[in-house]
């Protein structure tokens, strides 16, 4: 909903003018939208599961990936705003490995439910 993009623009610009502390007012303010967001997509996607049974699983897993990648790019967001680069770099490098080793194994074994999966486990890792 563009929270991660006003992040991006702003806290560069608020550095500048050397406002630290509406830097952390912008962070605290974006994290709380993120859980609330997320809090309520997956309360949304867990109602509907218990409605529909045969896509439970899934939908339960969707929720939870959804949810783990916007704290990740709210994360990764705060370290290219930092200029960290090469502990954002390094980070991206790592998850893609592990990305892909998890899904090379874990899609043979189980398919789609393999994929949400290694992408939960994944997310998890970065975080």
């Amino acid at each position: 909903m563009g929270v991660i993009n006003v992040l991006e623009r702003e806290i560069p610009f608020y550095r500048g003018k050397d406002a630290l502390t509406r830097i952390e007012e912008l962070k605290k303010s974006a994290l709380v939208f993120i859980i609330l967001s997320s809090t309520i997509l997956t309360v949304i996607l867990g109602a509907i599961s218990l409605i529909d049974h045969e896509y439970q699983i899934v939908l339960f897993l969707v929720a939870i990936l959804l949810s783990m990648e916007a704290f990740i790019s709210f994360y990764e967001t705060i370290f290219q705003s930092n200029r960290q680069f090469k502990l954002w770099g390094l980070l991206v490098v790592i998850t893609s490995a592990a990305d892909l080793i998890l899904k090379l194994f874990l899609v043979k074994h189980f398919g789609l439910n393999g994929v949400l999966v290694s992408m939960i486990m994944t997310a998890f890792f970065t975080i």
